[in-house]
């Protein structure tokens, strides 16, 4: 058998009946913002306007949290699940395990991985416990390549991305209640069939003093914080984050990270006329539109953007996408032709609406809603709006990029984790 590293399916935790998550829009974000306090530095100066606000400041619409009455370890529990159901009639030997699990003390994601070691049999010897935040899964895909090159060629390594940021955050915190949601995925890696591992790494980046303001770039307090039910936490360990410096900080490593992915792979000469397709890491709306926009001048594929009902469920951001490929890239289309029309409506009624900009935008809006936007695919190509169809599924051999970058818990102060990961996406079930 090849000893070639490759990812079987993708698997994560759906949850369709709400067993595990509560569905938490944004009108109950906004109900929950704390008034801006001059006494205390982390309140923010400027609350969300409105509603709409948060939507269209984040990119996201709504986020699932972790029920109070759960626990990671069921989260764990249900991944493994959906993982073994989408591999079908495989049964497969686990001979390691990788689990991220991205709460600020490395010691809890030691626990629940010890956890879940002892419940599929795995020995201590045989465990990956890492806490590494929103660069997790490049780091898991590295550290199960090492593993696996000690195991026998019939064995996997069962790599768990397990994220409950509502546990960490102020959910009433202008700058981090918004943004983070929790998720749960699998994946395996194993020798032969599957989507190739052809590369990963990760590094980490100090950030100067001044380029942060003299401030910590992910301060971490212990106070009282409010949950996503209201209710208050007292004396919780709480992260936060320096908004402004990991924003421009963020955006700068994605960059960097997507540019080494695409050098890595134009140095491989077998992938020179490969599709490429690229899955990063979803911190905001802001980096990832920003990431977009850089991509999209090279005209070399497409990158998926998935936040508006996931929101930054930190290292599982990508193998969710990947699990969920399909679906994300049909959404991922009728955006973009949504956008399309909406921008030929705009220039047509524009002389009706004046400078009422508001008006307009509502009136394109109601049109744009009551058509079927992919219906019109075709007419959008013949217009030369786009040179290809948008957005199709991957073909076998189409090389996927997957950079993240976002908080380095070890030095979370002072740094930040940047890396990328390449894989040949070869679906072999599910």
């Amino acid at each position: 058998m090849s000893r070639r590293p490759a990812f079987t399916t993708f698997a994560s935790v759906d949850d369709p009946d709400g067993a595990l998550f509560q569905v938490v829009d944004n009108q109950k974000i906004f109900d929950l913002q704390r008034p801006s306090d001059p006494a205390d530095p982390h309140t923010l100066k400027h609350r969300f306007a409105s509603v709409e606000a948060i939507e269209r400041i984040t990119g996201v619409h709504s986020r699932r949290i972790l029920r109070p009455d759960k626990e990671p370890i069921d989260l764990a529990r249900a991944a493994i699940h959906a993982w073994r159901t989408k591999m079908g009639n495989e049964n497969p030997k686990i001979g390691a395990l990788g689990v991220c699990h991205s709460m600020f003390e490395l010691a809890d994601a030691e626990e629940l991985a010890q956890r879940i070691g002892r419940e599929i049999d795995i020995g201590r010897d045989r465990i990956i416990a890492l806490n590494t935040g929103c660069c997790g899964f490049v780091d898991l895909a590295m550290r199960g390549k090492k593993a696996l090159e000690d195991l026998p060629s019939d064995e996997q390594v069962l790599l768990l991305n397990i994220e409950t940021q509502s546990l960490q955050t102020d959910a009433s915190d202008h700058a981090t209640g918004a943004l983070f949601a929790d998720a749960a995925t699998a994946t395996s890696l194993r020798n032969g069939h599957g989507h190739t591992l052809l590369h990963a790494e990760l590094k980490e980046v100090e950030i100067p003093s001044k380029a942060r303001d003299g401030k910590p770039m992910f301060p971490v307090e212990r106070r009282s914080a409010t949950g996503y039910d209201g209710a208050v936490r007292p004396e919780s360990q709480t992260i936060l984050m320096n908004g402004e410096a990991v924003y421009r900080h963020g955006i700068e490593l994605m960059e960097k990270a997507l540019i080494d992915a695409i050098a890595y792979v134009s140095q491989q000469e077998a992938f020179a006329d490969r599709t490429e397709l690229v899955v990063p890491h979803q911190p905001s709306s802001t980096m990832v539109h920003a990431l977009r926009d850089e991509y999209g001048k090279q005209g070399r594929g497409e990158l998926l953007i998935n936040l508006r009902n996931c929101a930054n469920i930190i290292s599982c951001t990508i193998p969710q996408i990947l699990a969920n490929l399909y679906g994300v890239m049909q959404h991922n289309k009728r955006d973009v032709l949504s956008e399309a029309i909406a921008k030929g409506l705009r220039k047509e009624l524009r002389p009706s609406f004046g400078k009422d900009r508001e008006a307009l935008a509502s009136a394109v809006d109601q049109r744009v809603q009551k058509m079927d936007v992919l219906a019109e695919e075709q007419n959008l190509l013949r217009a030369g709006l786009f040179r290809r169809p948008p957005f199709e599924p991957p073909a076998p051999g189409t090389i996927i990029l997957f950079p993240a970058a976002g908080i380095c818990p070890p030095k979370h102060e002072t740094h930040m984790y940047s890396g990328f990961g390449v894989m040949e996406w070869n679906p072999v079930r599910g």
